[in-house]
C-alpha cells in the first residue's frame, strides 16, 4: 500500500459546515486572518503505518490540507482523540477557483463533501476507516471539520484498497418517476414486488397516521408512477405492511397493520385482496378470518404449516390491559380454497409470547423451510413445517440483551453459502426523546429533543444578542391543554405554534401562533423562581439565559424545538445522552454450531444511531453490499452509510450520492432492488419525520455482468414464489444461497422475485437452481449473462426424481380386481418417466399406467415402479391375492398415555389403531383406516394425528375401512384441548432498569412474569442476580445478589408453582456494603446486568436479562443515559 505525504495548513476561521456542497454557515471570527500560518509536515512513508505529529482542530476552527490522490478513491485511516462524549468529523474538498456569496457579501470557496459526518462514538481514542471518491486525482485542499468540541488526529493516512473495490454511484430520480413529494412519518420501510405482474418492481411507501399506505405502480423510466392510496385521504394509526399472494390467483395482495390507541384500544389488521387493475378491496374481518384485537406492528405472510398457502404472523406491540386474553404475537393459517382462503387463528406455544415488535423472515439454515429473527430483543426461531422452535442458544448472549435493534438483514457476506445477519442498532423514537440535544458551538446552535414524562429539565447559555427559537415539536399524547413559553420575571404567557398534531387536536391558542420567535434579553429579564406549569420557562439574568421546561404530567411523546446564537452552554443537572450504538455482523461459526459477533474483522462502523439496513449487490462484483440508514443530527439530515464488500472486508463511504442535500428528515428504512430492470440495484429510501421518499438509481459504470432470474410460480401445484430458493452453483466450487422475501426488514415485508444475481468480472454460473416451499424445482444450466424465466421451458428444466413414494407396503386384490399407483415423486414436479414391473406376472400384471391386475388366486407379486431417469430411484408394493373376504371385525383406538392435548404442531398427539381380522394369518382386504373429528375447530385429526388448535373437548372417531358393512366397525376417544404455556419469563419494561433512578440507598424493585410451562413447576425458586460484567467480552467481575458462594438470590415463593407476576425488591444498600457503586462511578470497561432463571421439575431453563443498569447516587432521582 502507497501512502503519500501531505502538507498541512491550519487557518484561523470559524468553521464553516456544507452538506454535500451546499455551504450552510459561516460566521467570520473577529481574530480571523487570511494568511495560512504553516505547521509541522505529517511524516507519512510508503508500508507500514506511522505515528504522526498530533494535528490538533480547536474548537470553532477547521484545517486545511493540501494532497494529491493516486486514484479517484482511496482508503483512509484515522486515530482521532477527542475529550468530547461523542463527536462528529466530516472532510471537505475545498474549490477556491469558484466560491459560494453567504449572507453580507461574504465569498467563501465552493466546497464538495467526502466525510459526511462520520461518528466518533466514544471519548478517548477512535480508530476509523473509509472509503474516499475524490473523483479525480488533481491536487486539492481539504478541510477538516469537528462538529462539538476540540479533536486531535494522530494518524491520517491515505492509501489504495487492499483489493480492488468498483465505486458505486446513485442518482435521484424521484422526480423523474413522480414519486409522491408528501411530507410523512415513515414505518419501517417500503413493501416492494411485482404487484400488477408485469414483469417489474412496484411498492407500497409505508407511512404513519397522516397518509395512507401508497401502492405505487411502476411504468419504468419513460413514464411517471401511478399512485394509489390504499385508504384514500383517512388518517389512521397506520403502521407495517406485507405482500403476498394469499388466495393464490397470481397476484400480490396486501395487508396492514393498525395500532391499538397506545396498548388503551387494541385494533386488528385488515386484508385488501388485489382484485386487478389498480384496485384493492378490503375483505372483512368476517370474510377474512382475522377479528383478534392486537397492537398491529410488523405483518407476514408464512406457509408455516407447508401446505402450499400462505399463512399469517403478526408481531405485536404488547398490550397490557387486565382484560386482554391474546398472546402477544398471533398466528393465522389460511384454510384454502374450501373456504375462500379464510384465515384462522391457531395458537404457536412459546414464540407467541416472546417479546418482540420487529422481525425478520429468512432461512438460516437453508432448509427451504422460513425461519423468523425476532429482531429486539432477538430471539431465533427455526420452522419446523408444523411450527417453530427456540433456537435462541444460536445467537451470542450480549446481543440477546439488547432492545435497541432497529432493523436486520440476511446477508451471505463471504459467499460460504450460509446466511449472515447484519442488526442495525439505534434509539426509537421514544427512547431518542430522552434528554437527547446535539449543540454546535461554532454555528452557536442547539437543538433539544426530550421526553414528555413528568418532571423538569434546565439549561443556561450565554448569547452576544437576542436569541432565535423555532422548530418547536410536541407530539401528541392525550394532553390538550397547551404548552405556552413563559417569558421573563412575570412568566408572561407566548403561544409558539408546534407540531407533531393532528387538525383536531391542536390547541387553538397554539394553531396560530408564530413558527418562530426571536427573544431580546430585556423582554426576557428575571426569572421566576415558582415554576410550576406546564409549558417553558425562558429568562435572562445576571448576563445568563435560564430556561427550563416543566412536565407536571406526562404531555407529550416527545418536546423539541430550536434555538440559534447559544454560547457557553451548561446542561443543568443533566447530560445529552450518547446516541451512538454498535452494529453487529452475526456470521455462523461451524466449529462452535452458532452465531459469532464478527463485526471488528468484516470493519463494520463503530457507533451511529442506525435505523435501517438493506442489502444489495450495487457494484455487480459477487458479494453483497449493505446500506445503512442514518437517523442522523437531529435537526439535520446526513448522508447514510454504503458499505461496500470486497469479499474480505467492508468499505464504509458517505459519498455515493443516494442522499437529498434538501431533504429536512432523517434516515429511516428503505429497500435495495432493481427499479428500471437495468441489472443493476437501485434505492428506494424513506426519510422519517419530516422527510420524504426517494428514489436513487443505480448509475454505477462497467458493472453489467449479472443475472436476472424471474421466479414465477412453481411448475405443477403453482406454490407462489414468497420462500422460494434459490441456489447458485460456481465453477470455481461455491454454493451461494437467495430467498425469495426482502433486503431487509423492519415493519414490512416484500416478495422481490426477480431475483438479481452479480458475477464479477471472472465468477461464471455453472448453475442456477430455483426450490419452491413444497419442494419443486426447475434448473438452469451454464447460463451466461442475461434475463432468465423460470416460467420459461426454454431456460429451466425439470430435474429427476431422487424418490419416489407410492404410500402403501402392501395390499390384497380379488381375482380379475384392480388397483391404481399413484406414485408421489421427489421433488414433486421431476421427471415423470416411470416403469412398473411385477415379480410375479403370471399371478399379478402390471401395465406401463401403473394399473394393477389380480390374476392368480392365494399368489403374491411384488409390483415395483422406477425412474427412468434414475434406474436407482424405486418403491415396491406387495399385491396379495385372494378370493376369500377377510374383513375387519374390530377397531380399537390405543389408549395414549394422557387424553390432554396441548394446542400447536409440535404438541400433536399421534393416535394408532389395533384391527381384528376375519382370518389373523392373513391380511385383511383393506387395513385402511379413516379419521374424524366432532369439532374440527378445536382440534383436527389427519391419518390419527391429532392437532389441537383451541380449548375444548372432543371426540376422535376411527372407522374400519375394511369392515363388512360400511361404518359398522369404529372406536372413539374423547379428548381435552389445553392451550399450552411454553416455559417463559419476561420483565415488565426493560427500559426503565437502564433509564430510571435506583438510588443505592434504597432497594431496587424488580417485577416479571414467569411460567413454568403446562405440565410443570418451579423447581427451587426463580433465580435473580445482579452482575458487574466486562464489556467487551462479558465476563464476570462479581456478583451482588448472592451469598455464601452461591452467586444469586432466590425470588420468594415461586418454588413449586406454575406461574406468577412477582415484584422482588433487591437490597442495594446491602450490595452497596460489597462494593456496588453508582453507574456513573464504574470504569469504563464495566457495566452492570440484570439477570433472571427458571428451572423446572421437567427440566428445562429460560432466562431473561437487561443491560446497563441506573443506579444512581444516595438521593439522585435523575434518570440515567441509556
Amino acid at each position: 500500500m502507497e501512502y503519500k505525504a501531505m502538507n498541512q495548513y491550519i487557518k484561523r476561521s470559524a468553521i464553516c459546515l456544507a452538506i454535500a456542497g451546499v455551504l450552510v454557515a459561516c460566521n467570520s471570527d473577529t481574530n480571523s486572518s487570511s494568511e495560512e500560518l504553516p505547521i509541522p509536515t505529517v511524516g507519512i512513508t510508503p508500508g507500514d503505518v506511522s505515528d504522526v505529529t498530533p494535528l490538533k482542530i480547536e474548537k470553532g476552527k477547521t484545517v486545511l490540507l493540501d494532497y494529491e490522490p493516486s486514484s479517484d478513491v482511496e482508503t483512509l485511516l484515522l486515530t482521532v482523540e477527542t475529550e468530547e462524549p461523542f463527536e462528529v468529523l466530516s472532510i471537505y474538498r475545498v474549490d477556491e477557483d469558484s466560491v459560494v456569496t453567504m449572507s453580507g457579501d461574504n465569498a467563501e470557496p465552493q466546497k464538495k463533501i467526502l466525510v459526511d459526518n462520520l461518528d466518533i462514538p466514544e471519548k478517548g481514542i477512535n480508530i476509523l476507516q473509509l472509503l474516499v471518491n475524490f473523483s479525480d486525482t488533481e491536487n486539492i485542499k481539504l478541510e477538516v471539520a469537528a462538529r462539538n468540541g476540540a479533536i486531535k488526529i494522530t494518524k491520517m493516512e491515505f492509501g489504495a484498497p487492499e483489493n480492488a473495490v468498483t465505486f458505486p454511484l446513485f442518482r435521484d430520480i424521484s422526480e423523474q418517476v413522480g414519486l409522491p413529494e408528501e411530507i410523512t412519518y415513515k414505518y419501517g420501510g417500503p413493501s416492494v414486488g411485482d404487484v400488477d405482474g408485469d414483469g417489474d418492481y412496484d411498492f407500497v411507501l409505508n407511512n404513519h397516521n397522516y397518509v395512507s399506505p401508497q401502492m405505487i405502480i411502476n411504468n419504468g423510466l419513460s413514464a411517471n408512477i401511478v399512485e394509489t392510496k390504499l385508504y384514500g385521504d383517512q388518517a389512521r394509526d397506520y403502521h407495517g405492511t406485507a405482500l403476498g399472494d394469499y388466495d393464490n390467483d397470481g397476484d400480490l395482495d396486501v395487508i396492514v397493520a393498525f395500532g391499538g390507541a397506545n396498548g388503551t384500544n387494541p385494533s386488528s389488521y385488515e386484508l385488501l385482496r388485489n382484485d386487478g387493475n389498480n384496485v384493492y378491496t378490503i375483505i372483512s374481518p368476517t370474510d377474512s378470518g382475522i377479528k383478534e384485537p392486537s397492537r398491529g406492528r410488523a405483518p407476514r405472510f408464512i406457509d408455516f404449516n407447508q401446505d402450499g398457502f400462505l399463512d399469517l404472523v403478526m408481531i405485536n406491540a404488547k398490550t397490557d390491559l387486565p382484560d386482554y386474553k391474546y398472546p402477544q404475537q398471533h398466528f393465522y393459517k389460511n384454510l384454502g380454497p374450501e373456504h375462500d382462503y379464510r384465515f384462522e387463528w391457531v395458537s404457536m406455544p412459546g414464540i407467541d409470547s416472546a417479546s418482540s415488535e420487529r422481525v425478520l423472515v429468512f432461512d438460516y439454515d437453508n432448509d427451504n423451510i422460513d425461519d423468523m429473527l425476532f429482531i429486539s430483543p432477538p430471539s431465533l426461531w427455526r420452522g419446523t413445517g408444523s411450527g417453530f422452535e427456540d433456537k435462541s442458544d444460536m445467537l451470542p448472549d450480549e446481543v440477546r440483551a439488547y432492545w435497541d435493534i432497529q432493523a436486520a438483514t440476511n446477508i451471505d457476506v463471504d459467499n460460504n453459502g450460509r446466511q449472515d445477519i447484519y442488526l442495525a442498532r439505534g434509539l426509537p423514537e421514544y427512547q431518542l426523546s430522552k434528554k437527547s440535544a446535539d449543540f454546535d458551538a461554532n454555528a452557536k446552535t442547539l437543538d433539544i429533543r426530550d421526553d414528555g414524562e413528568t418532571g423538569k429539565t434546565a439549561i443556561e447559555f450565554s448569547s452576544e444578542g437576542d436569541i432565535h427559537m423555532s422548530e418547536l415539536n410536541l407530539t401528541y399524547r392525550q394532553y390538550n391543554d397547551g404548552y405556552p413559553i413563559y417569558l421573563g420575571a412575570d412568566a408572561k404567557v407566548t403561544w409558539m405554534y408546534a407540531t407533531g398534531f393532528q387538525i383536531s387536536q391542536e390547541h387553538p391558542d397554539m394553531k396560530l401562533a408564530p413558527k418562530e420567535y426571536t427573544f431580546t434579553k430585556a423582554e426576557a429579564a428575571g426569572f421566576p423562581e415558582v415554576r410550576d406549569q406546564n409549558g417553558i420557562y425562558l429568562g435572562y439574568v445576571d448576563g445568563k439565559w435560564q430556561m427550563e421546561w416543566v412536565r407536571t404530567q406526562n404531555v407529550y411523546w416527545n418536546i423539541s424545538f430550536s434555538l440559534e446564537e447559544v454560547e457557553d452552554l451548561v446542561y443543568k443537572g443533566w447530560e445529552p445522552q450518547n446516541r451512538n450504538r454498535q452494529d453487529y455482523l452475526l456470521m455462523f461459526d461451524e466449529v462452535e454450531g452458532k452465531f459469532v459477533d464478527r463485526a471488528e474483522q468484516w470493519q463494520i462502523p463503530l457507533g451511529g444511531n442506525h435505523w435501517g439496513v438493506t442489502r444489495g449487490d450495487f457494484n455487480n462484483d459477487g458479494n453483497e453490499d449493505l446500506f445503512i440508514h442514518r437517523f442522523g443530527q437531529l435537526k439535520e439530515r446526513i448522508a447514510d452509510l454504503l458499505l461496500i464488500n470486497d469479499g474480505k472486508r467492508f468499505h464504509i463511504t458517505t459519498t455515493h450520492g443516494a442522499h437529498s442535500d434538501t431533504d429536512s428528515g432523517h434516515g429511516d428504512m428503505g429497500q435495495a432492488f432493481d427499479f428500471d430492470g437495468d441489472g443493476k440495484v437501485d434505492l428506494l429510501n424513506g426519510s422519517n419525520e419530516e422527510g420524504k421518499w426517494y428514489l436513487y438509481r443505480n448509475i454505477t459504470e462497467n458493472v453489467d455482468n449479472h443475472i436476472k432470474v424471474d421466479v414465477g410460480y412453481s411448475p405443477k401445484n403453482n406454490i407462489d414464489p414468497l420462500g422460494a430458493m434459490i441456489e447458485l452453483n460456481t465453477n470455481d466450487g461455491k454454493t451461494l444461497y437467495q430467498t425469495i422475501g426482502s433486503a431487509g426488514e423492519v415493519f414490512s415485508q416484500s416478495v422481490m422475485n426477480l431475483v438479481h444475481i452479480g458475477l464479477g468480472q471472472a465468477q461464471e454460473a455453472k448453475s442456477i437452481k430455483v426450490i419452491w416451499r413444497n419442494g419443486e424445482t426447475l434448473t438452469l444450466n451454464e447460463p451466461t449473462q442475461g434475463h432468465y424465466k423460470t416460467e420459461s421451458s426454454d431456460d429451466f428444466i425439470a430435474p429427476n426424481p431422487s424418490a419416489i413414494e407410492l404410500g402403501l407396503v402392501g395390499k390384497t386384490l380379488k381375482v380379475g380386481e384392480t388397483y391404481q399407483l399413484n406414485p408421489v415423486l421427489q421433488p414433486l414436479n421431476a421427471i415423470n418417466s416411470l416403469t412398473y414391473t411385477s415379480s410375479n406376472s403370471d399371478a399379478v400384471s402390471v401395465d406401463d399406467s401403473g394399473l394393477i391386475t389380480a390374476l392368480l388366486d392365494t399368489e403374491t407379486a411384488v409390483v415395483t415402479v422406477s425412474s427412468i431417469e434414475n434406474s436407482s430411484v424405486t418403491d415396491s408394493i406387495e399385491i396379495n391375492v385372494s378370493n376369500v373376504a377377510n374383513y375387519v371385525t374390530q377397531l380399537d383406538i390405543v389408549q395414549p398415555a394422557s387424553t390432554t392435548v396441548y394446542t400447536g404442531d409440535e404438541h400433536a398427539l399421534q393416535l394408532i389403531t389395533k384391527l381384528t381380522l376375519q382370518n389373523s394369518d392373513a391380511s385383511a382386504n383393506d387395513s385402511t383406516v379413516t379419521w374424524t373429528s366432532s369439532d374440527p375447530t378445536v382440534a383436527t385429526v389427519i391419518e390419527g394425528k391429532v392437532i389441537g388448535l383451541k380449548r375444548g373437548n372432543v371426540t376422535i372417531t376411527a372407522t374400519a375401512n375394511g369392515s363388512e358393512v360400511d361404518g359398522a366397525v369404529k372406536d372413539t376417544l374423547d379428548l381435552s384441548i389445553e392451550t399450552f404455556a411454553a416455559i417463559s419469563i419476561d420483565l415488565d419494561n426493560y427500559w426503565k432498569y437502564h433509564t430510571r433512578a435506583n438510588p443505592i440507598d434504597k432497594n431496587m424493585e424488580v417485577t416479571f412474569s414467569y411460567h413454568a410451562g403446562s405440565g410443570t413447576k418451579v423447581k427451587e425458586g426463580i433465580r435473580i442476580y445482579l452482575r458487574k460484567l466486562v464489556k467487551d467480552s462479558w465476563g464476570l467481575d462479581k456478583d451482588y445478589s448472592g451469598s455464601n458462594g452461591v452467586q444469586y438470590a432466590l425470588v420468594p415463593n415461586t418454588a413449586g408453582t406454575e406461574s406468577g407476576t412477582v415484584t422482588y425488591s433487591l437490597p442495594l444498600p446491602t450490595y452497596a456494603q460489597d462494593g456496588l457503586v453508582p453507574t456513573e462511578e464504574l470504569p469504563e470497561d464495566r457495566f452492570y446486568y440484570l439477570f433472571l432463571e427458571i428451572m423446572t421439575e421437567a427440566g428445562a431453563t429460560k432466562n431473561v436479562g437487561t443491560q446497563p443498569v441506573c443506579i444512581t447516587p444516595i438521593g439522585v432521582t435523575a434518570e440515567c443515559e441509556k
